[in-house]
């Protein structure tokens, strides 16, 4: 499930899913979540084109469309992983068709989706579907699927904000989210 909060962001909770459990067991890309960076950098076939201490990016094609694979690491454990579409379109619907591109592909791994969300913050563009791509760009609309089992969240997001949009595929391991959630908090504390 897809939460938006007052400030304009949004957070994913998992919500059951009807498709295929197995296929969400192994974590993400064939590598297990809690996997370290070292077993990360073996199951993939090419060099990473980012790396730091707590993630490892990689450029690769998704569903015919560019996109940068980004494993996050907390502790030397995956945790949480995505994909940020790249391939940039002038049309701004054009979007809104990767989108369902990519919804549809997962639908056909995963089965139908647990949720899915369509949100409108602002009526301007709504009566005009050859604006909604504009909508997007502009925060004014925002569209999400989600797929969950016991092991992993899965949320497939279009948004975007100041005319630029972001299309993105996010894995969660489940039982890792805790991990990150209070690496995040200690952050937060140790610089107050």
């Amino acid at each position: 499930m897809v939460v938006l909060n007052d400030d304009g962001t949004w957070a994913t909770e998992p919500s059951p899913m009807a498709g295929n459990p197995a296929q969400l067991a192994l974590g993400f890309r064939k590598v297990p979540w809690g996997a370290t960076m070292s077993e990360i950098k073996a199951s993939e076939v090419q060099q990473p084109d980012h790396e730091d201490e707590d993630s490892l990016g990689f450029n690769t094609v998704l569903a015919g469309l560019q996109a940068q694979v980004f494993y996050i690491l907390i502790e030397d454990q995956l945790v949480r992983a995505k994909y940020i579409i790249t391939q940039e379109y002038q049309n701004k619907n054009s979007y809104i068709t990767a989108f369902s591109t990519l919804k549809e592909a997962l639908t056909s791994k995963y089965g139908v989706s647990g949720e899915s969300n369509i949100y409108w913050n602002d009526d301007l563009y709504e009566d005009d579907p050859t604006e909604w791509g504009m909508a997007i760009s502009v925060g004014h609309h925002s569209r999400f699927e989600t797929w969950a089992n016991e092991n992993t969240s899965i949320c497939l997001a279009l948004t975007g904000e100041n005319y630029d949009i972001q299309l993105v595929v996010e894995y969660t391991g489940i039982a890792l989210r805790d991990i990150e959630s209070d690496h995040r908090k200690a952050s937060l504390l140790a610089d107050l």
